[in-house]
């Protein structure tokens, strides 16, 4: 068995702690590997915990300025890191292996919180994906659009280097309160730049006042220690506050939001559509189905698959306001048929979405660990070196020119191998 050692910038779901998606991500594969008898340790961002303030022993805290020396004192089998920017702290390369979960689209997260940030990060990205051994996603569609990075990055696809294991959660469900007599919506997660969830939102709103009956729950709020463009959602609060249908929570700590959510009778989670929110396999919608909440979700994402096939909810165009109006009704005039698809999402997740399921794939690596194959020693957008330019031009041209004038050539491009670069 492997001893493994997670890292997370986010703060892990602990005990009165709230947490993030992402943090939610590391702590379902470290709990994966631990089913499957690995020896795992998890650490986070010392200042985020502070930030958090948290206080506990549970998992370790590090500092990214003396990363390799916390690496090294710990000196796991395998570092696994919540997606790749911690990567760069690292500047030692390890005794083990190094594996690195994409959780989600960092790049078209970054585009549409700060772009001008995007060309900025983009090599950074590269080496620290260079430097790794093997690669996680949650989803197939993400899978694609990760595998065109690693071969910018030099590894070789002839053999797929990296693994999908769908976002899980625990194999034990949490049981189900009996619910109110009317429905209630839960809405939750941090606010995010890349989402929209407005013209779903209003008008739920719009048929519960219609209906007077029925009661949104929002729980969450701004990033708990980072700075984002919150101004669609400050709209929006100011828009909904007005009814008295709605309710807003702080963020709330997850053991107390699960509690929450058991209470409730559906989730609400429509989203404008855009390529992050496409390739999302989004952490808050399974939260919503492993506590028997039915969702109602976007058709263009992964897991609207999975909800259509166990009939778990219903699925929408969110940019189609009869269609979603129709489903707010439905909900509100059967409350069976809310019951039906509640269960549905449990059997759900049961059988498809806890992380002792989906763990295997990493499992066999942690067994088994290589580092995957390159077909370049480094990124194609890293500029080389003269030398090694001209050691690769040299070895082209003597595919394609004549013996003589070859020669000729390579003598001038083995001078120009002296210059260095400017």
């Amino acid at each position: 068995m492997a001893h493994v050692l997670v890292i997370t910038p986010d703060i892990l779901p602990l005990e009165g702690q709230s947490t993030t998606g992402a943090a939610l991500r590391a702590w379902g594969l470290g709990q994966g590997l631990r089913s499957c008898g690995h020896n795992v340790e998890f650490a986070m961002s010392r200042e985020v915990a502070e930030a958090c303030k948290y206080t506990g022993k549970e998992v370790h805290l590090f500092e990214p300025e003396t990363l390799d020396e916390f690496v090294s004192k710990i000196d796991p089998d395998i570092l696994l890191f919540q997606h790749w920017p911690m990567l760069d702290a690292l500047k030692k390369q390890p005794r083990g292996h190094i594996v690195v979960d994409f959780h989600g689209p960092l790049m078209l997260e970054t585009h549409f919180r700060e772009p001008k940030y995007v060309e900025e990060i983009v090599g950074i990205k590269l080496a620290c994906l260079s430097r790794a051994d093997y690669f996680t996603c949650a989803g197939t569609k993400q899978l694609y659009y990760y595998l065109a990075w690693l071969l910018i990055a030099g590894l070789d696809l002839h053999e797929y280097p990296i693994s999908v294991i769908p976002f899980s959660l625990s194999p034990d469900l949490p049981a189900r309160s009996c619910g109110a007599e009317d429905p209630i919506f839960v809405y939750g997660g941090v606010f995010l730049p890349w989402q929209d969830p407005t013209l779903g939102l209003s008008v739920l709103t719009e048929e519960l006042e219609t209906a007077r009956r029925g009661e949104i729950r929002f729980f969450g709020g701004k990033h708990p220690w980072m700075t984002l463009p919150s101004e669609r959602f400050e709209n929006l609060r100011q828009q909904l506050m007005g009814s008295s249908h709605v309710r807003f929570y702080p963020p709330t700590p997850r053991d107390k939001l699960i509690e929450e959510y058991t209470k409730a009778s559906v989730a609400w989670d429509v989203m404008s559509r855009n390529p992050e929110r496409e390739m999302a396999f989004t952490s808050r919608t399974v939260e919503y189905l492993w506590c028997g909440l039915p969702v109602v979700y976007n058709n263009y994402a992964e897991l609207a698959e999975y909800i259509a096939e166990y009939d778990a909810g219903w699925i929408v165009d969110p940019a189609d306001e009869a269609q979603i109006r129709q489903v707010a009704r439905e909900i509100l005039n059967n409350p069976e048929q809310v019951r039906c698809k509640g269960k549905n999402a449990q059997q759900l997740v049961r059988e498809k979405l806890t992380w002792n399921l989906t763990i295997a794939p990493l499992d066999a690596y942690c067994r088994q660990p290589f580092r995957s194959a390159r077909w370049s020693d480094r990124p194609i957008l890293q500029k080389p070196e003269p030398a090694l330019l001209a050691t690769r031009l040299i070895k082209q041209v003597k595919k394609i020119l004549p013996p003589t004038t070859r020669r000729k050539v390579k003598r001038l491009l083995t001078r120009m191998s002296r210059f260095k670069q400017s």
